[in-house]
């Protein structure tokens, strides 16, 4: 008999989370797994990847909705429409219900608690070096969290070791906890990377891309102020900035205020970026947090040489700098940095060849093998299953 599992997730708006969700759920072996995925609001470009045999639910069709709900949640405490309608929506039961992404999407969860025989959360960040989660998280709310959320949960899956440290500095130790790295669909990666390309690249230039929300954590303003260090020295580059969000407008008048227009491009959201990250020469991360950023791995699978900040999440996955070219989070860094980087074609080759080396790290088989484990209550020793 097929294992019935429900996942949670916010939405599969274009995000990181979303994507290794999507790319998981491509890869569950359907013969074993009856697999519903429960979407808090009903929108996103990666629904059209949802595979087939998955059954589709979702608590509210409009994502303004869904806000405007998720808001009176969080900042009045007004629970009950989202407990009502999350237990009309959720009417059968389930072997095993997870939250994808940890966080008030998590109480929500367990409003149909009952429904499900085993429940587990995933956290995909960092609760203390992400400055805007951590202002959250006083005393009496940590508590609450304990008690209310952490307590109810039979599992808790962490991406990256250093997101685990995180939680449990705030939280404590769990008593089942798991680190699972995210799944990538190289294949997916490698095939799309060959489509054609949407922008066009100088290649008498440095072409350098940054791929993400542009919201505060990806700390995008420090990395204009480094290009404009750069462009002062009189290298030749362009840097595209690949995604939306709600800093755009002040990031596009940061570049043109300091006459970078010439250096920095804000091509937008592009549905599939693998053609331009393939023909960049250097990706740049400039993060003030990540737990484990599936950008780096994306570049390293297409051999792209990466200059990131000391994040946490790219000190495990470059190993603390052993497959890519590390940074202090300081615009002076960063520019010094890349500037090496521009310079020197034989680092560019190094940094490359050791990036398909390392993406091997993270074998597809090796974290289907910990989900399917996860799934059949078999993880029992967590501590075995960290890549070592």
């Amino acid at each position: 008999m097929k294992k019935r599992v429900l996942f949670f997730a916010p939405s599969l708006a274009i995000g990181g989370a979303e994507r290794v969700l999507v790319n998981l759920l491509k890869r569950l072996d359907y013969g074993r797994y009856d697999v519903t995925l429960c979407l808090f609001a009903n929108f996103g470009d990666y629904l059209e990847e949802v595979p087939e045999q998955v059954k589709l639910i979702n608590i509210f069709n409009s994502n303004f909705i869904a806000r405007v709900f998720t808001f009176f949640q969080r900042k009045f405490g007004i629970r009950f429409p989202v407990r009502l309608l999350t237990r009309m929506k959720i009417k059968e039961d389930y072997d095993v219900g997870i939250c994808f992404s940890d966080g008030l999407l998590t109480d929500n969860l367990l409003f149909a608690e009952k429904r499900f025989v085993k429940k587990i959360a995933w956290v995909h960040s960092c609760y203390i070096s992400q400055e805007s989660l951590n202002r959250v998280f006083t005393p009496d709310y940590i508590q609450k969290l304990i008690e209310n959320r952490y307590k109810k949960l039979d599992d808790i899956v962490f991406v990256s070791e250093k997101s685990k440290e995180e939680f449990e500095e705030l939280f404590g130790v769990h008593s089942r906890h798991h680190i699972i790295y995210n799944i990538f669909d190289t294949d997916a990666i490698v095939r799309k990377s060959k489509d054609e390309l949407t922008l066009s690249f100088n290649p008498d230039i440095i072409n350098i891309i940054a791929i993400g929300r542009m919201v505060d954590v990806k700390e995008y303003s420090k990395l204009i102020d480094a290009a404009a260090i750069l462009a002062s020295k009189g290298m030749k580059f362009e840097i595209r900035i690949l995604g939306d969000g709600k800093l755009k407008s002040e990031l596009t008048a940061q570049t043109e205020s300091l006459q970078l227009t010439d250096y920095v491009h804000f091509p937008g959201f592009i549905a599939n970026p693998y053609p331009c990250l393939k023909q960049s020469d250097i990706l740049v991360l400039t993060s003030s947090s990540e737990a484990l950023p599936t950008v780096l791995i994306e570049a390293m699978t297409l051999g792209v040489p990466i200059v990131s900040t000391k994040n946490s999440g790219a000190l495990e996955i470059t190993d603390n700098g052993k497959y890519a070219l590390l940074t202090e989070h300081t615009v002076e860094d960063i520019s010094a940095q890349l500037e090496k980087m521009i310079l020197s074609k034989d680092l560019r080759v190094s940094y490359a060849e050791k990036a398909k080396e390392r993406v091997k790290f993270f074998d597809e088989s090796e974290v289907l093998g910990k989900v399917y484990a996860l799934l059949a209550n078999e993880l029992t020793h967590p501590m075995d299953y960290i890549n070592n």
